[in-house]
């Protein structure tokens, strides 16, 4: 889980900020890692990866239906299309075949033993993934599509036009030693992932490091990317550290992405981040993520976020888990001693209502519910007057809650909590707030992070420490599984 709080910033609450942020976020700010003890650890990954390509290796078998999934809809289009000059893709097609007397066997038949064959010596004769990339999706592509592999092939080399030397060198490969040789390589590399064996196909290793705990992020590196705010080659990985992508390097430690130091005891072990992992464990085992949501009342994007992603996706979800912090100021300012709000006088005076409900029911099973039905209504333009009134009947909110709150709208308490919201939203760390929505976690605020709020479910998924897996991770990870072709 913690691999997916990073992206947002969610670490756990504990005394001491330190021990309780996501390994993800350990070398998102200068600052926080001077601070935490991670800047020796943070320079050599910098210093390691800075402008290297990235190294995705894909573990996949010619048939395998998820395998061509995977290529045709993801790898291809959003991985390959946009990053091609940022990242080395490597396949290696032989995935769950096994050595029986001396024989390979794959788990599609003989045709696929054939196809894994042929396109290991396609890559080995054709060499830049500028070429190869494009032929394994396009061949993969119709061999979806039920075309037979001889029309497949041939109907890929013409449409990529590849030339008759390149077809007489796959050709040769083929029914020489070379072929043999080529397979047998594709077969030690799959059996030797480390730290994690591969337990289905497609599996993808990055830079060496093989991590079951991160495979069920592969479908969605296309919206981590795109999410990004791709200014520099350091803030794209930054996102791509989520799924385990990191950069080329001799030393395969020093090019481990912070987001997975703790993924694994081997690999913290061995690179020397153990002590590090063992403070953060403690810290955060079986404790709940700590979500502060920076907002204003009448916020476009505050509105979305609540009703669109927060309530339904994480709250719905993972309320066992989460404890989620409404902070009712936002963009706000203080001028000659009142505050001023960016949508005007109204808002100024639902953020001060939100405080005092949230204050009044005090609970986060009262007041997540209640902020989720006001802000839904405020964005279909219902009156805040009917909104608030229409959401106490839904509720359920008895009447000493209703009195508590308009006594709290009308004494000095409202403004003591508009007063206090003010503080905490100016005093986020390291990183100031920039825009609203704007999420902190356990006291760690990233700007680098924001883009990827509308993903905190699988970050959350990736994150969590616990001794049981949260009931929505666990059937997802059945779903993706399901999908995948796995190695038995």
């Amino acid at each position: 889980m913690l691999l997916i709080l990073l992206i947002v910033g969610l670490p756990f609450i504990s005394a001491d900020r330190c021990s309780s942020v996501p390994p993800s976020l350990w070398c998102s700010s200068k600052e926080l890692s001077k601070e935490c003890g991670f800047e020796d650890l943070c320079d050599r990954y910098h210093t390691a990866t800075h402008n290297q390509r990235i190294n995705i290796t894909v573990l996949i078998e010619a048939l395998c239906p998820d395998c061509q999934r995977f290529i045709v809809d993801e790898l291809y289009p959003n991985v390959y299309k946009n990053f091609a000059g940022f990242v080395n893709i490597e396949f290696v097609p032989y995935g769950n075949a096994k050595v029986v007397n001396g024989t390979i066997q794959c788990q599609h038949g003989p045709e696929e033993c054939s196809i894994n064959r042929f396109e290991s010596c396609l890559i080995d004769s054709v060499q830049t993934q500028e070429q190869y990339v494009p032929l394994i999706y396009c061949i993969e592509n119709n061999l979806r599509s039920k075309i037979p592999f001889d029309k497949a092939s041939a109907k890929c080399f013409r449409t990529l036009s590849v030339s008759e030397d390149i077809q007489r060198l796959i050709q040769s490969c083929l029914v020489s030693r070379l072929g043999e040789r080529l397979q047998e390589k594709a077969a030690k590399q799959t059996a030797n992932v480390w730290p994690d064996k591969h337990r289905a196909v497609p599996w993808v290793v990055i830079n060496g490091i093989s991590l079951e705990s991160e495979q069920m992020m592969m479908d969605h590196l296309p919206y981590l990317i795109c999410n990004l705010n791709y200014s520099s080659i350091a803030q794209m990985l930054l996102i791509l550290l989520l799924v385990g992508l990191s950069f080329v390097s001799a030393d395969r430690c020093s090019s481990v992405p912070p987001s997975l130091w703790c993924s694994s005891k081997e690999l913290s072990k061995e690179c020397g981040f153990e002590d590090l992992c063992n403070r953060y464990h403690t810290a955060t085992h079986n404790q709940r993520i700590n979500i502060t949501v920076l907002m204003e009342a009448l916020c476009p994007g505050c509105q979305h976020f609540i009703v669109d992603e927060l309530y339904p996706n994480i709250y719905k979800n993972f309320a066992g888990f989460v404890n989620i912090e409404f902070v009712p100021y936002g963009n706000a300012k203080i001028v000659n001693g009142t505050i001023q709000c960016q949508h005007g006088a109204e808002e100024c005076a639902i953020n001060r209502f939100e405080s005092c409900l949230i204050d009044s029911v005090q609970t986060q099973e009262q007041y997540v519910p209640l902020i989720y039905c006001i802000e839904s209504n405020l964005r279909s333009e219902v009156p805040f007057d009917k909104a608030s009134a229409k959401c106490f009947r839904t509720l359920a909110v008895d009447e000493d809650t209703q009195r508590l709150i308009q006594s709290c709208l009308v004494s000095r308490l409202g403004e003591e909590l508009q007063e206090k919201a003010a503080k905490r939203t100016e005093s986020v760390w390291p990183d100031k707030h920039r825009h609203v929505p704007w999420v902190v976690i356990n006291g760690v605020s990233l700007e680098s992070e924001q883009s990827l709020m509308d993903h905190l479910p699988y970050l959350i998924c990736e994150w969590y420490t616990g001794d049981k897996q949260i009931p929505y991770c666990r059937s997802e990870e059945k779903k993706k599984y399901k999908m995948m072709s796995l190695n038995v």
